[in-house]
């Protein structure tokens, strides 16, 4: 996701709120790097590590629920 400016806290709040939540909001494109406040940007940072951590374990377990389904 490519912005000119950096997301404030309030933004964040509406995007998180728009996109089902953090890792929604994740999912669509919003990087830490793009977060104004320093605090959040940290925290958001290492919930992105976890995420790509964990993304392969979550598409796994999706895909044989599907298939149970």
């Amino acid at each position: 996701m490519t912005r000119r400016h950096l997301i404030q806290v309030k933004e964040l709040a509406e995007l998180v709120r728009n996109h089902g939540g953090i890792l929604g909001a994740i999912e669509y494109g919003v990087a830490s790097t793009e977060i104004a406040d320093p605090e959040i940007a940290n925290a958001w940072r290492q919930i992105e590590i976890r995420y790509r951590q964990l993304r392969p374990s979550l598409s796994t377990v999706s895909r044989v629920l599907k298939k149970a389904a």
